[in-house]
């Protein structure tokens, strides 16, 4: 939750569910990641979100779409040092690309898990 917008969605990526869900079937028929990774990396991502953002001011930064289905702000979410953490989630393996749409840092974002995927990081952990 941030102060005066309520939830957001980080724009561009996506972390596993804490609990099992429908989206664990994409995960294993797209990248064969067992659920156990899974649970394991959601919580990972929960932890690093709240050790790298919980009671910071941040600057949120918007693309063409500003909420989505569920009413949440869409948000590229920049961290006061500049780091955009949308992308230190990708680069730590602790979040895939959202391919479903397109979004202005697209590329930028799908090198980073290239990356991620190669140093074999986080989610992509063998």
């Amino acid at each position: 939750m941030v102060d005066g917008i309520g939830k957001v969605r980080l724009i561009g990526i996506d972390t596993p569910e804490r609990e099992g869900s429908a989206r664990d079937h994409y995960y294993s028929q797209r990248h064969q990641i067992p659920p156990a990774r899974l649970r394991k990396i959601a919580k990972a991502a929960l932890d690093f979100n709240v050790r790298n953002v919980k009671g910071l001011q941040v600057l949120l930064e918007f693309d063409e779409q500003k909420k989505d289905k569920f009413g949440r702000t869409l948000a590229y979410v920049y961290l006061p040092e500049g780091d955009l953490l949308n992308l230190l989630l990708l680069k730590n393996g602790l979040a895939t690309v959202y391919r479903r749409f397109d979004f202005r840092l697209k590329q930028k974002f799908l090198a980073a898990e290239k990356s991620a995927r190669k140093a074999k990081v986080g989610i992509w952990k063998q």
